[in-house]
């Protein structure tokens, strides 16, 4: 009992420690908690705010951030020439950065204009008018004047290919007849014409007798349309020449009606006609001025007997001929004997004052002197003006 009362005083007695009221005022305190969170949050926010600010300036200057489309001033599209549709070709895959953040790719200036092409901004040549036997014709190494004139024709280039570099060594003034079938000519071609000579084209005709003239050769009886296939068929391989020269055609030039659609054909593409003269009665160069081309007739052969002295033989008597009728035609073959006189005897004709002339020169004297003596105009009437652009007035022949 006495230790129950004795606690029980104890209890009684203890005192507070803390005035009433106290618990009032801790209730504010409690609140404090709520400050500090607020507080707290707040900072939160503004942190971090500055932290995403400058995570995104960062990442726009590593290329991470996506780009605004640039405005583009009107007018200025306008200006530009149509740009090649960008959606036509597959879109890029977009680039991955370091923080495997997709990136666009940029699309390209639209307001640079891009500079035209040099063939569009160049300007193209005019079309020479004049007739190819014009045009291709070469100019004489020398102004003849007044001097008697000699032209030399090669036939048969092209056959042989071997005999092809001695040619190009021969005086400018020589002229080659092209074989209408030889292949690969356009290089031998360019050089020939780079070092001054004139070109024809060799055209095989059928002769009288059993000789083969070769493929595509002009024959009667074949009709006109088939002659003119195969004239086109030898012209459209070639290209830059002035005419053309018959290979064989005893039997053919000998017919009036052919050689006419021949001469049609000349006519149509501003070509001139040489009549190698393989027979007497030849209709050659008749039809040729009867359809208005130019034309002329052979006067001499060298080389129907092929040896040395031979040769030089006919090289004095085409020499005598030009004195005597003011121009001279003479053919000859690339026999490696007709070369190697022709070698020896040119530079000393053109000593003894004879011009070498291709056979365009001779032709033009000839249609001058006609004219003279019957009052007509000196320029041999073409009747053509060759307006396609193309491989002497025709289609380009295929190639393979």
């Amino acid at each position: 009992m006495p230790e129950k009362g004795r606690g029980t005083r104890a209890v009684a007695r203890r005192p507070r420690s803390k005035p009433r009221g106290t618990r009032a005022r801790r209730g504010g305190v409690l609140g404090r908690p709520l400050v500090r969170r607020a507080v707290i949050a707040l900072w939160a926010v503004v942190v971090a705010a500055a932290v995403g600010f400058l995570l995104m300036r960062t990442m726009d200057e590593q290329g991470f951030a996506l780009r605004r489309p640039t405005a583009v001033q009107p007018g200025v599209v306008a200006a530009a020439p149509p740009p090649a549709p960008v959606t036509a070709a597959p879109a890029a895959p977009a680039a991955q950065g370091r923080l495997g953040i997709a990136t666009p790719v940029e699309k390209p200036e639209v307001a640079q204009a891009l500079p035209p092409p040099p063939a569009v901004a160049a300007e193209e040549a005019p079309y020479d008018s004049r007739p190819a036997w014009q045009r291709y014709a070469q100019a004489p190494g020398e102004a003849p004047g007044k001097k008697p004139l000699l032209a030399i024709v090669i036939d048969d280039v092209g056959v042989a290919r071997r005999d092809l570099d001695a040619l190009l060594d021969l005086d400018p003034g020589v002229t080659f007849a092209i074989m209408g079938y030889a292949e690969r000519m356009d290089d031998f071609a360019r050089k020939a014409r780079a070092r001054g000579h004139e070109l024809m084209i060799h055209v095989p005709m059928e002769p009288q007798g059993n000789a083969d003239p070769g493929p595509n050769a002009l024959k009667l009886g074949l009709g006109a349309d088939e002659i003119r296939r195969r004239l086109r068929w030898h012209l459209d391989r070639h290209d830059s020449y002035v005419g053309i020269n018959n290979h064989m055609g005893s039997r053919f030039t000998a017919d009036a009606a052919a050689m006419a659609v021949v001469a049609e054909e000349l006519r149509a593409r501003g070509l001139l006609f040489l009549d190698s003269k393989t027979i007497g009665n030849s209709a050659g160069e008749d039809r040729a001025r009867a359809a208005g081309i130019p034309t002329a007739s052979r006067d001499v052969f060298l080389d129907n007997e092929i040896g040395a002295n031979a040769i030089e033989a006919q090289l004095v008597l085409a020499e005598r001929r030009a004195r005597e009728k003011g121009t001279a035609i003479a053919i000859g073959h690339p026999h490696a004997a007709t070369v190697e006189a022709l070698a020896r005897f040119l530079p000393q004709a053109k000593a003894r004052g004879i011009a070498i002339v291709p056979v365009s020169t001779v032709i033009f004297r000839r249609a001058g002197s006609a004219a003279a003596a019957g009052g007509g105009d000196a320029t041999p009437a073409s009747g053509a003006t060759d307006g396609s652009g193309k491989r002497n007035g025709s289609p380009p022949r295929p190639r393979g």
